[in-house]
């Protein structure tokens, strides 16, 4: 618990381990704490298990490689063939679109923003559904008649993803639902499943507990819950997460291991790492409805007892005298709203250093 030592030893001085010498935290612990800002309840039960995630991709790819086994090559080309023309189809009618959206969005028309981004996606689903209705679906339902000696039952809709992950039935998605035959043998055991959702009952119940501590409004409720719904996918501990992070992700950012080799993380400060905190969206990500600091700042009466709540939520303790002060004066000079006090705890060493 002693303070950490910033003053550099020189070369044969005798270190009396006095306190941790000053660094920089982790990938895993920025990213961490940035998650606590996020989340209210950090340590949610986990909403999907990494073991599970990876048993399902495991053997839906087993599933697929039997299954294309049982097709002819002359069955692949042909089923190739017919996935590629719906692919040319579809291209010439995204390629309008694309043209539209970017007028649009050069008008700024929110509407017909959102309308050609919701038809994009459509069509981009519909390419790439193609593969699975013109190869997959086939080779999966002559590999359930080899296996049983069956004909295959018809295919039930689940949104299954490409790799086999997510097969739960969701009646939300309809229109982004792929056909999806279950063969015996290929499949995950349901005790997984039964685990799943039970974990999701559980999470249920605190996300109903947050917003009543928050005195969330009945007619918001719902808003509440679905955003909670979504930052639990998102935000999640990174111990949680899949190692290495994908390309991108602010655990990579940060310097998290590669894991091409051993002890090749870095907590060094490199550019990238501040273009993150200072121009990517982060700021007004942990400022989205219903995160835990925009819920404490909500909750604050004044503007003194925002940034005291800003101050409590990042650095977890209360603004001194002197900071309140510069706050104020930076405030009589144009930074005025709370998130410029925000954007520079964020950006502060006692942010992103062990103190």
């Amino acid at each position: 618990q002693a303070e950490a030592t910033r003053r550099e030893l020189g070369v044969g001085e005798p270190c009396h381990f006095t306190g941790p010498f000053l660094r920089r935290l982790t990938a895993e612990q920025i990213w961490d704490s940035i998650v606590t800002l996020v989340h209210p309840t950090p340590d949610l039960p986990r909403a999907r298990r990494v073991e599970t995630a990876t048993e399902e991709r495991i053997a839906y790819r087993r599933k697929l490689s039997d299954a294309l086994d049982t097709l002819t090559s002359q069955e692949l080309f042909d089923g190739a063939m017919k996935a590629s023309r719906a692919y040319e189809t579809i291209s010439a009618r995204a390629l309008v679109l694309r043209t539209e959206h970017a007028a649009a969005i050069k008008a700024k028309n929110k509407p017909l923003i959102e309308k050609f981004s919701n038809e994009i996606r459509a069509l981009e689903f519909t390419a790439r559904s193609s593969v699975n209705d013109h190869l997959v679906v086939p080779a999966v339902a002559r590999l359930y008649t080899r296996v049983t000696g069956k004909e295959a039952p018809p295919p039930i809709l689940t949104d299954t993803g490409a790799d086999g992950s997510s097969m739960m039935m969701n009646a939300k998605k309809a229109g982004q639902q792929r056909p999806y035959i279950p063969v015996p043998g290929y499949e995950l055991d349901d005790a997984a499943q039964r685990e799943e959702a039970a974990r999701e009952s559980e999470r249920e119940a605190i996300y109903r507990e947050e917003a009543r501590r928050f005195g969330i409004p009945d007619g918001d409720l719902e808003s509440y819950l679905a955003a909670r719904r979504g930052r639990a996918r998102e935000w999640v501990r990174a111990a949680d997460l899949e190692s290495p992070a994908p390309r991108g992700h602010y655990l990579r950012e940060f310097g998290q291991s590669d894991r091409v080799l051993i002890e090749n993380a870095n907590a060094e400060a490199t550019m990238p790492q501040a273009l993150v905190l200072m121009n990517s969206p982060l700021v007004r990500q942990i400022l989205s409805p219903y995160t835990q600091l925009k819920l404490g700042l909500d909750a604050a009466a004044t503007p003194e007892a925002q940034a005291a709540a800003a101050y409590l939520t990042i650095l977890s303790r209360r603004p001194t005298a002197r900071e309140m002060a510069v706050w104020l004066k930076a405030k009589e000079s144009g930074l005025d709203h709370i998130e410029d006090l925000i954007f520079a705890l964020i950006n502060s060493r006692q942010f992103l250093f062990v103190k």
